[in-house]
């Protein structure tokens, strides 16, 4: 445990609702200078290890693809899904089990999509018999995994590059609105690619994550029926909507900025994006030192009892995690904690507000607004993130729409967990991935399939 610096006791407050390892306040503190680039001069002489031949002995530094092939799934790489601003996705698509070459006719379609600072590797990061992307691989189904703009995997875009400014001008409202519209319209047209109306696949399951399943609530209360006809099951873990009640320690002190002071630390700009030798340097180093990495994952998103992560993978996982977010995404979440509210990203004058929005404060997203789609929330009794009080709001907010029908929506407490466990939990194959298994199977994903029945029936 290294000895506290000045610059360990500086943020030591941050502490102060749980007693953190200075070891943890100063693996942060690295962070945050890391990434405003305070330390690249200091960190130079590091890069010269991750130069050097072999370092990565041990097989940690692999990204999404890399894992997938590895394992020995065949896996399918779509760089260009195109969304209506001129965003370049990548999807990536699992379309077969362990030891094939894929399917000539995939099973139903069902996309994976992670949560805030992620990237598909979350649902590939643990081993073949314990990671969703693969154990609904080998049941058959056809499994794509989404990548939002601004991540690792997607940073295309028709006119624009992730070096001008303007790239960075998004948060989850784009997310909801044009990024995930266009990946279920791709994944629907791929899946059916060959394949006549009858056969047609109309509707795909949908597996979200935290951000994810933001993305999801928000795009069903906005876009009207259609998009949410497209839905056969959503799949809801930890999911996101109100943040009144977050305990993240670092979230917590990140949301306290406003924005005038996120752009002026951090610009507008990517969040959290660590350059490939970065990335060596700190998944070799949270291999060797578990304990100081699982300190501050703890911070963010909760302390699971009892912790339910592989500590062999810390490396793995660190490795691909964190995968980059815009400045005005961390930001746009910071409006949602301080306020208690679900509006657009509030620009900070009614003068800016009005020329996005048409008035001068920003438009509200309305939950009572969604579009019946069969649902199961997944909630975590130690989730720092998506604390069950807001979940259960959510909840609440479902019932009181008058939308959904009884058993439309239905309810999963797991006691214990925290907010990366329904992603990394070694048990999760157990407690948790049994059901979205069952909920994928039972759903109706063509047109000749029988209907939801309208609510008042």
């Amino acid at each position: 445990q290294p000895r506290c610096s000045p610059a360990c006791l500086l943020v030591r407050p941050l502490g102060a609702r749980g007693m953190v390892p200075c070891r943890t306040v100063f693996c942060f503190t690295l962070g945050l200078a890391t990434l405003s680039g305070g330390l690249r001069g200091s960190l130079a002489a590091l890069q010269d290890i991750v130069n050097s031949p072999g370092p990565c002995k041990r097989n940690y530094c692999l990204n999404a693809t890399e894992l997938i092939r590895r394992f020995g799934y065949p896996l399918e790489v779509h760089s260009h899904v195109r969304t209506e601003d001129r965003y370049l996705l990548t999807l990536l698509r699992i379309p077969g089990g362990r030891g094939t070459c894929g399917s000539a006719r995939p099973g139903p379609p069902v996309l994976l999509q992670h949560g805030l600072l992620d990237s598909a590797s979350t649902f590939l990061v643990n081993e073949p018999g314990e990671s969703l992307a693969y154990l609904l691989a080998d049941a058959g189904f056809d499994v794509w995994l989404g990548n939002a703009r601004g991540n690792d995997y997607s940073l295309g875009h028709e006119v624009l590059t992730p070096s001008e400014p303007d790239f960075w001008a998004f948060s989850f409202d784009e997310h909801a609105r044009y990024d995930l519209p266009a990946m279920v319209d791709y994944v629907l047209a791929r899946a059916n690619e060959g394949w006549n109306d009858t056969t047609a696949f109309s509707r795909l399951g949908y597996v979200g994550h935290s951000q994810g399943t933001m993305m999801m609530f928000f795009a069903l209360s906005t876009l009207g029926p259609s998009f949410a006809a497209k839905v056969a099951h959503f799949s809801a873990l930890a999911p996101v909507t109100r943040i009144a009640n977050m305990r993240s320690v670092l979230f917590d002190a990140l949301a306290k900025l406003d924005v005038d002071t996120m752009f002026r630390l951090f610009g507008v700009s990517r969040f959290l994006a660590f350059p490939p030798w970065l990335k060596t340097i700190s998944g070799g180093a949270c291999g060797e030192f578990p304990p100081a990495c699982e300190d501050v994952i703890f911070l963010a998103c909760g302390r699971g009892s009892p912790p339910n992560l592989n500590r062999t993978r810390f490396d793995v996982y660190t490795y691909n995690t964190p995968a980059g977010t815009s400045v005005r995404n961390i930001a746009h979440f910071g409006q949602l904690f301080r306020r208690g509210w679900m509006r657009r990203f509030d620009f900070g004058s009614e003068a800016l507000n009005v020329a996005h929005y048409g008035q001068a404060v920003p438009p509200a997203y309305d939950l009572q607004s969604i579009e019946r789609v069969p649902m199961t929330l997944f909630t975590g009794s130690r989730d720092a993130l998506a604390d069950p009080t807001d979940v259960a709001w959510l909840r609440a907010q479902l019932a009181e729409s008058g939308r959904f029908a009884p058993g439309d929506v239905s309810w999963v407490a797991v006691e214990g967990y925290q907010h990366l466990d329904f992603t990394w939990g070694v048990d999760a194959k157990d407690r948790i991935y049994p059901t979205i298994l069952a909920s994928l199977r039972r759903a109706k994903y063509r047109a000749a399939d029988v209907q939801i029945q309208p609510a008042f029936v």
